[in-house]
């Protein structure tokens, strides 16, 4: 037997939004769609700027272990991403990283050394170093390291491709 719609209730007295309200009970729809909505919204934007903080939070972190000078022993040679090594005289030297976002490096034996200096900056687990200056001439040279581990002890980054290695230094 069908229920009789006919019959709907009159509410005397009371605001128009509440009969809508009362109406839509009575004939037995769901809630307002459009607070669905809203509150799904809300909710994938507080997912979405956790998931930014986040982020943000872990290269700032990553961005307080990297600060200080950082060694690299000619023992320390780099190999490739697939375990295999790499023909490549390692040259000792070290990178420092201060906190206003400046990095300088020195590397050099009894052949002769290079050194470098610029800006850098973390972002997405990626160390990215802006080169201003290499070997007292000017340049604009961009690197970018994945970093592998990051520790008090070890740093471990890989390069770019085509030359993609991982290299070790160490506090």
């Amino acid at each position: 037997m069908m229920p009789n719609t006919s019959l709907k209730p009159t509410l005397v007295g009371v605001g128009s939004s509440a009969a809508r309200f009362a109406s839509r009970v009575w004939r037995g729809s769901v809630p307002d769609r459009r607070a669905s909505f809203h509150a799904t919204r809300f909710i994938l934007a507080f997912i979405l700027a956790s998931l930014l903080t986040g982020c943000k939070s872990h290269d700032a972190n990553l961005g307080q272990q990297v600060l200080g000078m950082w060694n690299r022993s000619e023992y320390d040679v780099p190999i490739r991403l697939d375990g295999s090594f790499m023909s490549w005289k390692s040259v000792p030297g070290h990178m420092t990283f201060l906190a206003d976002g400046s990095y300088s490096s020195f590397y050099g034996d009894t052949n002769g050394f290079d050194k470098y200096s610029g800006t850098w900056f973390i972002k997405n687990g990626v160390l990215v170093l802006i080169t201003t200056n290499s070997d007292g001439y000017a340049t604009h040279d961009i690197f970018k390291l994945k970093i592998v581990q990051l520790n008090k002890q070890r740093f471990v980054y890989n390069t770019e491709p085509p030359k993609a290695v991982r290299i070790t230094l160490t506090h």
